[in-house]
């Protein structure tokens, strides 16, 4: 580790030009992702992956449960991921730090 950290430091590249590619588009990807959660979406993610459940967040951003629950889905539908545990796993895979 200390030996890549050295190499890196005089300018040595220590990836591929195709690894780095793929890191790119993977960003990208994820970017897009996000980019198309809508706001409220994207809020009612973060209080997910906070382990927050459908009343709580409710209650949270003064809306009905239903309406949590529709966009919950649409969440799920569009990180393509069937569970909130997996919509939480990809929020702090792919955006470990803050979402907003």
């Amino acid at each position: 580790m200390i030996e890549a950290i050295h190499r890196v430091a005089l300018g040595e590249r220590i990836i591929t030009s195709q690894q780095f590619s793929r890191a790119k588009k993977w960003q990208l990807q994820a970017g897009n992702l996000l980019e198309s959660l809508t706001n409220r979406e994207r809020k009612i993610l973060k209080l997910i992956s906070q382990g927050l459940d459908n009343p709580t967040i409710a209650k949270s951003l003064y809306v009905s449960r239903q309406d949590v629950a529709y966009h919950v889905t649409n969440i799920l539908g569009k990180l393509d991921v069937n569970t909130r545990q997996k919509a939480t796993a990809w929020l702090h895979k792919y955006f470990p730090d803050d979402i907003e």
